[in-house]
């Protein structure tokens, strides 16, 4: 008879206690190297969307100008440290030449008229531009007391004082300031318009002033006029604005010209054509280079 031997109990294989701790660490360390890798990744693809965002918009405007035959444009709307995160459509209102096709001005002085319509009232506002008797040459209209009389500040200097006398009525036209036209767009968080950087030319906008910064585009697509803060600027040659992250707004740190990880919107000044590129870095001057030639060759 042979001989009967116990069962042995069937037992399960499984990980062991070191084993479960080891492959967790070595999950922890996968994952740590994926998130890594993938924040920035992330964070250049929401940079690069905003650049796209902002230059779309802006040919809109350029569009819409093009479309309905009148100035069409952007207002850029910054915070106290110069960083924007809104952008808005604004377009020319119709001129305002009196209530009637025989309104005039009444000269008051070397430096002030009186309107004696009252259609302006809600109409012509402070910053709004006047010629006076057809001639070419503008002045901004700077104060309006409930009389009906208006400062006229020169907008050449070397044209000075309002060249007629004192009683005389002159037929004028008000060029009114851009107003709003709806369609705005917001920049994801974390991403501005750097207007500390932005600018004309070689040189930087700055900080604006308790202003915005507002831009045209001319009925045949051209940039036509642009101003900062209150004060306007020729935009002969191409106006260059960053895209950057919020955080390189502070004093001490690196800069959005520094970060090559920011963006140059530009428009030509002479052809209102739009282009996107990355920051290339260095001054500046240099920083704007590689946009400076997308844009000689054509690029949109």
């Amino acid at each position: 008879m042979q001989p009967i031997h116990p069962i042995k109990p069937w037992r399960r294989g499984g990980f062991t206690l070191v084993e479960m701790i080891v492959v967790i660490g070595i999950m922890a360390m996968v994952t740590t190297v994926a998130i890594r890798v993938a924040v920035p990744d992330a964070e250049s693809r929401r940079m690069r969307e905003a650049a796209r965002q902002v230059d779309i918009f802006i040919h809109g405007a350029r569009a819409r100008a093009i479309e309905a035959n009148r100035p069409f444009g952007v207002r850029i709307i910054p915070e106290a440290n110069g960083g924007a995160i809104r952008l808005t459509y604004v377009q020319v209102p119709e001129p305002y030449a009196g209530d009637t096709y025989n309104s005039r001005a009444e000269i008051v002085s070397a430096s002030q008229i009186r309107i004696t319509d009252v259609g302006w009232q809600g109409i012509v506002a402070p910053g709004d531009l006047i010629q006076l008797n057809h001639v070419g040459h503008v002045y901004q209209l700077t104060n309006t007391p409930n009389s009906g009389v208006w400062t006229l500040v020169s907008t050449d200097p070397a044209m000075g004082e309002i060249p007629y006398d004192p009683g005389l009525l002159v037929p004028y036209k008000v060029l009114r300031n851009p107003v709003k036209a709806g369609g705005d767009l917001e920049l994801p968080e974390g991403v501005v318009l750097d207007t500390t950087v932005s600018g004309i030319g070689n040189a930087a906008i700055g900080p604006p002033s308790g202003g915005n910064i507002t831009f045209l585009f001319s009925p045949s697509g051209r940039l036509t006029a642009a101003s900062a803060g209150g004060a306007g600027f020729a935009p002969g040659s191409t106006l260059y604005l960053n895209v950057g992250k919020a955080e390189n707004l502070g004093l001490g740190g690196p800069t959005n010209v520094d970060d090559l990880g920011s963006y140059w919107v530009s428009i030509n000044g002479q052809t209102g054509l739009v282009t996107t590129a990355e920051n290339a870095g260095g001054s500046l001057f240099e920083s704007r280079r590689f946009v400076r030639d997308k844009l000689a060759i054509g690029a949109k």
